[in-house]
């Protein structure tokens, strides 16, 4: 794009797009773009330099506000965000800051999770509950028929933990709820 005094405002040379799956994470949209942006990039700017390719006017319709990133933006609100809205601020955030709420009035940083779609479910909105699937022993964070999986998080001052050994040390996180 070419440079003004405002940001991204300016006409476009070219757009380079990537397929973004429903469980990448900021890291693996960094990684895809790692393989790809540096040649892609020096093509262009030869294209350019050799007048071989002309800007064009941007749709401004289509274009969308960043605005600057701030710890409320990070923080879950169990009162207010539905599962995916959470598991998409956990995609965005996951390499920094990670998402986090609050348990025992301490920071519980969610290092890694997925979601999973779980028609029988019998608990309440928000619960915690520990359960067999599949084989093994998972940490479920329910929402309607829906669930968060917890896999590693981080309390306050404490190492980052895989949510089994964090249960064994933690047995109160069990039948929790982040609304009661």
């Amino acid at each position: 794009m070419q440079m003004s005094e405002w940001m991204d405002e300016w006409d476009i040379f070219d757009i380079l797009e990537i397929d973004i799956n429903k469980d990448d994470t900021s890291i693996n949209i960094f990684s895809k773009f790692e393989k790809i942006w540096a040649n892609w990039l020096i093509n262009i700017l030869q294209k350019i330099v050799n007048n071989q390719i002309k800007p064009y006017i941007q749709n401004h319709s289509l274009a969308t506000y960043c605005w600057k990133i701030s710890k409320e933006d990070w923080l879950i609100n169990f009162w207010k965000d539905d599962i995916f809205e959470i598991y998409n601020k956990f995609r965005a955030y996951k390499i920094w800051p990670w998402i986090y709420c609050y348990y025992d009035n301490k920071k519980l940083d969610i290092i890694d999770c997925f979601i999973i779609n779980e028609e029988n479910l019998k608990s309440n909105i928000w619960d915690i509950i520990k359960i067999e699937y599949n084989w093994k022993k998972e940490i479920w964070i329910i929402w309607k028929w829906w669930v968060l999986v917890l896999k590693k998080i981080k309390l306050e001052w404490k190492k980052e933990t895989d949510i089994l050994s964090f249960i064994n040390w933690n047995k109160n996180f069990l039948n929790y709820n982040f609304i009661n």
